[in-house]
């Protein structure tokens, strides 16, 4: 039985908590260790139902050992084991395509420090900036992005390259690659909570849970001050998604 052997695991390890605290060890850092041990455990949990993982939650509430927020991040990593493979279905059609008017309000200091960094190098590909781009967003549930949310990572990755002028081809091809990373991480990982149509104007206003599922114990930040905000309109502005049609020559 799922929770049993879930259960067995949690009091395994909050008897480990108990022995090395009584041997001298900091606490804090104990169950800061088993948290995330947790945590990696829930990720790979399968075939769990709704049910089982409520009581599995309750059973760490009365432990009365973790942080609300730990608390919260195995709610989170729960029912994304519970979800997985129900949403597995959801992809396709049927979801409506998702608008986020701020793209480039939702990365942290760490994503834009890496972009930076990247974006800096001589010939650099604009692919693993689009990777960068596309995990941060997928952790933020968008799955569907609409072509102006397209535009605006593609925007991003243009203005970090400060080495590199892209081209009409070039701007086409960013808006691609990071739908067709967002494509292949939806598929092995897909998103467990409620889908959202439109994105609030800060990632702050995300839902609870989905705000602790993007970010952890991260935050997002503004756009960096050295990335000029003007310039950066004018860079989404100038990105076209589709192709020109050819003008047929009249006769």
């Amino acid at each position: 039985m799922a929770f049993a052997r879930v259960n067995y695991d949690i009091d395994e390890r909050l008897e480990h908590i108990a022995v090395q605290v009584s041997l001298g060890a900091s606490k804090a850092e104990v169950i800061a260790e088993q948290y995330q041990q947790l945590l990696r455990s829930f990720s790979n949990l399968s075939g769990i139902g709704l049910t089982c993982i409520n009581r599995i939650s309750q059973h760490l509430v009365n432990t009365d050992v973790f942080s609300s927020q730990q608390l919260l991040a195995f709610s989170v990593s729960l029912r994304a084991a519970a979800s997985a493979n129900r949403n597995r279905k959801k992809k396709g059609s049927n979801r409506s395509m998702q608008r986020n008017e701020v793209v480039e309000h939702c990365l942290t200091k760490i994503d834009w420090k890496q972009l930076q960094e990247l974006g800096a190098k001589p010939k650099q590909t604009s692919d693993p900036l689009e990777n960068i781009i596309a995990a941060r967003l997928h952790k933020c549930g968008l799955v569907c992005p609409d072509v102006d949310t397209l535009k605006r990572a593609s925007g991003i990755v243009q203005a970090c390259m400060i080495n590199t002028k892209a081209n009409e081809a070039d701007k086409r091809s960013i808006c691609k690659g990071v739908r067709a990373k967002l494509n292949k991480l939806d598929g092995t990982t897909p998103w467990s909570f409620e889908h959202i149509s439109t994105y609030p104007r800060s990632p702050f206003e995300l839902p609870t849970e989905v705000f602790a599922h993007a970010y952890g114990d991260d935050r997002p930040i503004a756009m960096p001050d050295d990335i000029d905000n003007i310039m950066f309109k004018l860079i989404v502005a100038g990105t076209k998604y589709n192709t020109p049609r050819k003008v047929q020559p009249t006769i």
